[in-house]
């Protein structure tokens, strides 16, 4: 279930109650902070392999994807094209960084996934200096806050 904390809502312990043709059918509660970043696993575990698409970005401005929920991305485009890495996430609206073994990598978007309700993704620019470097861990920090690991393999 996706569902979206609309702009105002208080932060700290919010109760939740989920309803069914306006009966209530489940209840709990959620920590509500201004940011919770959190990244999307293949696996669904929160840990190992990004579920992500790598996609080829061509100099006339269009894109390819490339091979999704892969866990080997290949950091080695064509002349004139570049590689990304298009991760869903949640919590990080508009903002973020990106730790790859050392060094921080540009997110050139941060923002709705624009299909599922509440759901963010993070796009991030790959360098040709990752070609080869084998599995590597994803870092996200939005706001001083780290989202959870996962990893990417580049051949």
């Amino acid at each position: 279930m996706n569902y979206e904390i609309p702009p105002g809502v208080a932060l700290g312990t919010a109760s939740i109650a989920v309803s069914v043709n306006g009966d209530p059918v489940a209840f709990g509660t959620a920590r509500i902070a201004a940011v919770a970043p959190g990244l999307f696993s293949a696996d669904d575990t929160g840990q190992g392999v990004a579920a992500g698409i790598a996609y080829t970005l061509h100099a006339d401005g269009t894109t390819a994807p490339r091979r999704p929920l892969n866990p080997s991305i290949s950091a080695s485009p064509p002349t004139r094209s570049r590689w990304s890495f298009s991760v869903p996430e949640s919590g990080s609206r508009d903002s973020g960084d990106v730790q790859n073994r050392n060094t921080t990598l540009p997110v050139s978007y941060a923002g709705p996934q624009n299909i599922y309700v509440g759901l963010d993704q993070v796009n991030i620019p790959l360098p040709q200096s990752l070609r080869g470097s084998g599995s590597l861990p994803v870092l996200l920090t939005v706001d001083g806050q780290n989202a959870n690991a996962v990893t990417v393999t580049f051949k």
